[in-house]
This record gives C-alpha cells, sequence and structure tokens, in this order.
C-alpha cells in the first residue's frame, strides 16, 4: 500500500486545482530550499494549467539565479502588488510576514492562502502544512507531490534536489533521517540533475568571493565568555570586493561554525550602508532560532538570520553583546 505522508495534502489539492492564477514566494535573503522549492512548485503547477506568478522581496543571489527559470523572478514591492488580481496564495519556507515581505511594516496580504514550510509558522492561512521536523520545505513538497499521486518530471526533481542538498549542506546538519537518502534517491531516480546542482553550488565561486572570504576568515575570532565565533564586514569592504550575494552563507557554513570547540557562530554583514545581517548557525543544543529572534529575526534551531538598521559599530556590539548575554542564560 502506499504510504501517505500527510493528511491535508487532497484538500490542498482541492483548494490548488479551484483556482487559476496563483501567487507563490522566495524569502527574504532567498537560499536553495527556497528558490528551488519556488521553481518545484511553478513548474509543476504550470504543468496543471496554472498561471502562476513568484513573488520575492528582494533580488535572487547568486549561484541561485543560474538554475532554470530563477531569472524570471523578479523583485517585488509587495506594498504596490496588484494581490486582488489573484485566486490563491501558496506561502513557501516562511514563519513569518517579514521573511516573505522584507519589511516589518508591511503586512502579508489578505488572500485565500495555503502554506507549506518546515519552520515554527506565524502566518494566518485557511490551510497549513508545516512539519518542523522536516529538514527543508522541498522534502515537504515532495511528500505533497506523492500524496496527489504526480509524478515528477527531471525539471522538478533538479530543483527538489536543490531545495534538499542546499538546506542539508549537503547531509551535514545533525537532523538528517535515513528516510531522506530514500527520498533524494528518488528524486535522483526522477532525472535530477546533480551535476548541474553540485557545479553550482560548489565550482561557480567569483575571485572576489575567495578574496573577501579571506578578510572575513583574518576577522573572524571566538568569544570565550558566549563560547561563539563571529566574524563581520562593514559596507565599504563589502563593496570593494563586488558585493557577492552569497558571502555570508559560506563563511559560516563552511568556515566560520567549524572552528573546534564551539557552541555557535555568526556572521554580520552590512549589505548597505547602516543595513546589516547577521546569519547564525549552531553546532550545539544552542537554540539560534531564539537568538535571532530576539534581534528581529527568526529561523531554526541550527540555522537563522536577522536583519536591523543603525550605525555599523554600535549595531555589531550589540549583536555580540545579544548573543554572549543569549549563551550564558541558556547554560
Amino acid at each position: 500500500m502506499k504510504k501517505r505522508y500527510y493528511p491535508q495534502s487532497q484538500i490542498i489539492w482541492e483548494t490548488i486545482n479551484d483556482a487559476h492564477k496563483i501567487l507563490t514566494n522566495c524569502h527574504q535573503s532567498p537560499d536553495w530550499d527556497s528558490v528551488g522549492s519556488a521553481l518545484a512548485l511553478k513548474h509543476v503547477l504550470e504543468g496543471q494549467g496554472k498561471e502562476v506568478t513568484v513573488l520575492s522581496p528582494g533580488p535572487i543571489p547568486e549561484p541561485e539565479i543560474y538554475m532554470d527559470g530563477a531569472s524570471d523572478i523578479s523583485q517585488t514591492d509587495f506594498g504596490n502588488f496588484p494581490f486582488s488580481d489573484y485566486d490563491l496564495l501558496v506561502w513557501l519556507d516562511i514563519g513569518d510576514p517579514q521573511r516573505l515581505t522584507g519589511s516589518k511594516t508591511i503586512p502579508a496580504p489578505i488572500l485565500k492562502t495555503v502554506v507549506f514550510d518546515h519552520h515554527p509558522n506565524h502566518l494566518s492561512a485557511q490551510i497549513k502544512l508545516v512539519d518542523p521536523d522536516e529538514v527543508a520545505t522541498a522534502v515537504i513538497l515532495y511528500k505533497f507531490f506523492s500524496d496527489i499521486g504526480l509524478k515528477i518530471d527531471a525539471c522538478t526533481a533538479t530543483n527538489l534536489y536543490a531545495g534538499v542538498t542546499g538546506d542539508t549542506l549537503f547531509f551535514k546538519t545533525p537532523s538528517i533521517k535515513p528516510e531522506i537518502f530514500e527520498i533524494i534517491a528518488q528524486i535522483i531516480k526522477a532525472g535530477a540533475d546533480t551535476n548541474k546542482i553540485t557545479g553550482l553550488m560548489f565550482n561557480n565561486h567569483s575571485l572576489n568571493l575567495v578574496n573577501i572570504l579571506g578578510t572575513v576568515l583574518e576577522k573572524t575570532q571566538v568569544d570565550k565568555i558566549g563560547n561563539f565565533a563571529w566574524s563581520a564586514v562593514d559596507f565599504q569592504t563589502y563593496k570593494r570586493f563586488g558585493a557577492p550575494s552569497e558571502l555570508a552563507s559560506i563563511a559560516i557554513d563552511s568556515f566560520v561554525n567549524s572552528i573546534k570547540g564551539i557552541e555557535f557562530s555568526l556572521v554580520i554583514l552590512e549589505y548597505e550602508k547602516n543595513k546589516i545581517n547577521v546569519s547564525f548557525r549552531s553546532s550545539s543544543e544552542i537554540n539560534v532560532g531564539e537568538l535571532a529572534h530576539q534581534l528581529g529575526g527568526g529561523g531554526h534551531h541550527k540555522a537563522a538570520a536577522a536583519r536591523l538598521e543603525g550605525n555599523y559599530q554600535e549595531t555589531v556590539d550589540k549583536i555580540v553583546s545579544t548573543a554572549r548575554t543569549f549563551n550564558k542564560r541558556s547554560i
């Protein structure tokens, strides 16, 4: 007997079938799971005759922009978008409105809504398929497609493969279960272009990125009070090296969070003057999602992010102080 993953799947599919013009999304600072899930769902629904538009609060970064179809996703002005022209919103991989709209002052639009997510979710929706124990929204979509009896093609498989491998750092995260490898095997059998995704993730770095990584690593330090590693890059330095959009994720995932003996790490990036992004990763029981929430952001136990505005040095000091106090309180 075929395995059924989620009891909500059939009612979600019926809701989607009742709609023609559908919106879905990438979240703020979109990663592989965000872009891959959006492109997978768009491809599937267009194959069912739906008109699908993907919204994004910001530009799609490199190297995700080189995925098939990603260049068609344009930055959205959420304050002026004609939401009333659409029948359904299908929000992916977001737990709160700010991650959707990119602004604390713009609320989520009011429209019939379905949510697929693996974060703790605070969005209002008619139907939610939220599985916080899952490693990626792309896995939830795969299970949903399986539940409704939809056979995925090579394009969908490639996008799902990108989402799963990206969010698990190629299966390095501690939440990996045997089932994930079974699902990945089925995705590969469906025709996922694994060479393309691997090449984009690991063999596609600019010289500017490699050079600025040296600066990030040189500035990395360990806070012995809070037992975390951190590094910060100001806007002038970031701009001088061409402002590579993938800098923070590569720096923290490949290097800063790998330092022996730390419990978590953070990389602070002033991506525009007085606009600062901070990425968090945990290598212990410390829940960096809670830490990010204290700074106005959010995320998972093991990976999270926040955006702040203000003077660069004052904001860096605030972030480091908050992280230090947070870990002392968590012990």
